[in-house]
């Protein structure tokens, strides 16, 4: 593979998450509830990837008891970003909750400093000054035409950003020597059981809408939110590494704009795509700015 190609997969695995806000959009229109279309859409995407596991990771190692509970585990935390995330879709515009799960990218400079005692480079910096004013733009926090809030809502997409960042530190070290094919399948099984569980405490009353809807939208995320874009990246990762993959990954969020706006036909001014060019910015440095760094210092 060649790697435009695998850069295209990226883009693709990237453009895949960002049509799940409008999916589930969607899905509540139709009388769809928010917790048996969370746990639909892990429920299918479980099934599929277990389905390729079973023939890719064929003669590959695999993971031993220790692994699994570590694997399901570190499912919980992608289970608990999808029920935050697609609960606070319920009370947001789409273009405001991926505004708040992006939030990611700055809580995980953080993090990586609390783990690893070593002071943000330069670039780091660089990349939160962009992020925090291309988030008040984007999200529309500096007055004029503000999207609707809610501020459970609000609160419920700041908590997906906080999983999602656990989820990124966590993956990387959870049963590395496991095949990837396996390693997703036993991630994306915990991320089931822990939203059965999650919504079966806290929005027991939640209905399920028609059948046919529920399998159908949740089917729909189930494939674009669990299926495509692990294939796209466990073919593409290895060949362009995970810093050009997380940048090309970052292609969700205009999508989603580009989702909100025709699709949903939810407001997208300027200002939020001038706030969105910034955080884009912000997240290409923070990537690939240490390197330019260097190089300027060494010169």
């Amino acid at each position: 593979m060649t790697k435009l190609q695998a850069s295209l997969l990226a883009l693709l695995g990237g453009a895949s998450y960002g049509l799940l806000p409008g999916f589930a959009k969607q899905a509540y229109a139709s009388g769809v509830g928010t917790g048996p279309l969370t746990m639909t859409q892990n429920l299918i995407g479980a099934i599929l990837l277990w389905l390729i596991a079973l023939i890719a990771a064929r003669g590959q190692s695999k993971p031993d008891r220790r692994q699994i509970l570590q694997l399901l585990l570190t499912g919980a935390l992608p289970g608990l970003t999808g029920a935050f995330y697609y609960w606070a879709l319920a009370m947001l515009p789409a273009s405001l909750g991926i505004i708040l799960l992006f939030q990611f990218t700055w809580i995980g400079v953080g993090l990586e400093w609390l783990l690893t005692r070593e002071k943000p480079g330069p670039s780091r910096w660089l990349a939160l000054f962009l992020l925090v004013p291309g988030t008040v733009l984007a999200a529309g926090l500096e007055g004029g035409s503000s999207p609707q809030f809610h501020w459970l809502g609000v609160m419920l997409g700041f908590l997906s950003a906080l999983t999602y960042t656990g989820y990124l530190s966590a993956a990387g070290r959870v049963a590395t020597s496991v095949s990837p094919w396996a390693r997703s399948a036993w991630i994306s099984t915990g991320a089931t059981i822990t939203t059965s569980i999650f919504f079966s405490l806290f929005l027991t009353g939640d209905g399920g809408g028609k059948v046919g809807d529920l399998l159908l939208y949740g089917g729909l995320m189930g494939l674009f939110g669990a299926l495509l874009p692990t294939v796209c990246f466990a073919y593409g990762v290895p060949v362009i590494g995970g810093g050009l993959a997380g940048i090309l990954g970052a292609v969700e969020l205009p999508v989603v704009l580009l989702v909100s706006r025709f699709f949903l036909g939810e407001p997208v001014g300027l200002r939020q795509w001038l706030g969105t060019i910034l955080m884009l910015a912000g997240i290409y440095i923070g990537e690939k700015g240490e390197h330019f760094f260097k190089k300027t210092l060494e010169y």
